[in-house]
């Protein structure tokens, strides 16, 4: 089913390094090679610029979700528990509570050899911070 979204008439792929303001607009669910949950996060700036970014489920990666959490400012109490290799969905389940929450995105140029053996070259997420506070506006009491 159709569905009108004016941000997507203008939607192109990022194509410089930077950092964006951008949120999470969709989260994609993927079965891995190996069985595994995957999901694909689609980013995307105010004025539709977007980029995707693969996040895996599994320990060694769990680091990020934490700079997720972090960098979206989510009201996800430290110490709160989320099952997510013992129940199937749970991945996803949880990634999908960041949604519409923004986060600087810094994306840089990745340099690769193609399997055809051409250099090839892509932009990736490769960090987030928080979103700096908006500076007082000048009608803010003094404190």
């Amino acid at each position: 089913m159709f569905k009108v979204n004016r941000k997507e008439a203008g939607s192109r792929f990022i194509d410089k390094e930077g950092e964006y303001i951008m949120s999470i607009v969709d989260v994609k669910d993927v079965i891995g090679n190996k069985g595994r949950e995957e999901a694909d996060l689609v980013w995307k700036t105010d004025d539709g610029q977007s980029i995707t970014q693969r996040c895996w489920n599994q320990e060694n990666c769990w680091f990020w979700l934490n700079k997720l959490v972090l960098a979206t400012g989510a009201e996800i109490p430290d110490g709160e528990e989320f099952d997510l290799l013992g129940k199937r969905g749970e991945f996803g389940r949880f990634l999908r509570m960041l949604v519409d929450m923004p986060a600087v995105v810094v994306v840089r140029k990745e340099d690769f050899v193609g399997k055809d053996g051409t250099k090839k070259s892509n932009f990736k997420v490769k960090d987030l911070k928080s979103v700096p506070a908006a500076a007082g506006s000048p009608d803010d009491p003094e404190i």
